[in-house]
């Protein structure tokens, strides 16, 4: 599945992915775990932690993506179902002045796949 935010102009702001289906150059999808993950991208433009998971930043010319990884590093036991953390969650398309932020246990975008 693949959404996108939109303006009222109808300028795309952010492309969101989450389907195995649909990955990087260099083959980082969701459902990859963070070790290929740092493996395709050894050098990343920030690492932003939150409560319930890591994103993996990586800026272009004109835009970043914000790769969110779940982690368990929240004192809530039972927020990931069997087999998520340690893996990508969803890959996030945002123009490079975007400050990076997650999109897990929030209302910001796409379902929620808990």
């Amino acid at each position: 599945m693949v959404t996108a935010g939109l303006t009222e102009t109808g300028t795309v702001t952010a492309i969101d992915v989450f389907s195995s289906k649909i990955g990087t150059a260099e083959g980082i999808h969701p459902g990859s775990t963070v070790e290929e993950l740092t493996a395709a991208y050894p050098l990343f433009d920030a690492v932003v932690h939150s409560y319930f998971s890591d994103i993996y930043v990586l800026d272009g010319t004109v835009g970043r993506l914000l790769i969110e990884v779940a982690t368990d590093g929240s004192t809530t036991s039972g927020y990931w179902a069997g087999g998520e953390v340690g893996h990508v969650i969803w890959i996030r398309a945002v123009p490079l002045a975007q400050k990076p932020y997650s999109i897990v246990a929030t209302d910001t975008s796409g379902p929620c796949i808990v």
